[in-house]
């Protein structure tokens, strides 16, 4: 009898010593819920938080925010609402940062309302590591599943690492080119990644060099028809990539483009990537560009 004793208290023992499994984040990688009870929000912060987090993002032709923001009251903070996937808890105590609080793949920040006048520098600060979280999960996620062909190709002649996504395939492979596509027949999405040699004086104008390559490759259904970028828009340079948008001369489509000058011990080169993806956010396309190298 004793030692069914000493077996139970041993399950037991071993059962509360456990680690607490985490449910996985929920909500968009882009929403960020702020708890803050209204009057103070209202008042005080809500300009503060979307001059900060609600900028416009660059080289979409329809408005676009970086981040969308959801204002909660702490009462109606419920534990559903706590496995959101990015939070920001206004109050009073120290400010602080937490991984998985809550859930799994989350962040958790306490921003302290008592030091009003670092509030901007804090946001900023908040801001940068979020999109530094996100990267750095979108990375992971493509460590599960890439285009393992087209990495190696990349890093065998180019010597540049990059995590092609999966659903990629390859439309040319040659000496100082690599063109993947993305076209199913059954949705209405392209995308295209290119990565050239050039020479190095060619990316003192990425503009044109740009234009170059994607009037050699990028050819409309017809005659005299091809993809450029969109004058009325110019490249904008931002977190090391060029952004802009793209058009089809002569023809009625274009959306988003970016591109990003890579030197190393092979050469220079220089990686075009662009969707058509009519009538849905491109945020996604973006981030997913950003994170591939």
């Amino acid at each position: 009898m004793r030692i069914c004793f000493y077996i139970l208290m041993f399950i037991f023992i071993s059962c509360s010593d456990s680690p607490q499994t985490l449910p996985s984040s929920i909500g968009s990688s882009n929403e960020i819920i702020i708890v803050i009870d209204d009057n103070l929000w209202e008042e005080s912060y809500s300009n503060l938080f979307r001059s900060v987090f609600e900028k416009e993002l660059i080289g979409v032709s329809s408005y676009e925010t970086k981040f969308k923001l959801l204002q909660i009251n702490n009462s109606e903070f419920n534990r559903l609402l706590k496995t959101h996937r990015n939070i920001i808890l206004v109050n009073k105590n120290i400010s602080s940062k937490s991984n998985n609080k809550w859930a799994s793949n989350q962040l958790v920040f306490n921003l302290s309302f008592s030091d009003t006048s670092s509030i901007i520098k804090d946001l900023n600060s908040i801001f940068s590591s979020i999109e530094s979280f996100l990267y750095q999960s979108s990375r992971k996620q493509l460590l599960k599943s890439f285009n393992a062909d087209a990495s190696s190709i990349l890093k065998t002649n180019f010597l540049i690492d990059a995590l092609i996504p999966k659903d990629y395939e390859i439309v040319l492979d040659s000496i100082n080119s690599l063109w993947l596509s993305y076209n199913p027949a059954n949705k209405e999405v392209i995308k295209h990644l290119m990565f050239f040699q050039v020479d190095s004086l060619d990316v003192l104008n990425p503009h044109l060099i740009i234009n170059k390559k994607l009037f050699k490759y990028l050819k409309g259904p017809q005659e005299g028809s091809y993809v450029e970028i969109e004058a009325r828009y110019p490249l904008v340079f931002e977190d090391n990539f060029f952004r802009g948008l793209w058009r089809l001369k002569n023809g009625f489509m274009g959306g988003p483009l970016l591109s990003r000058i890579i030197r190393n011990n092979t050469g220079t080169y220089i990686m075009i990537a662009l969707v058509f993806s009519p009538n849905t956010p491109k945020r996604k396309f973006i981030k997913e560009v950003e994170s591939i190298l």
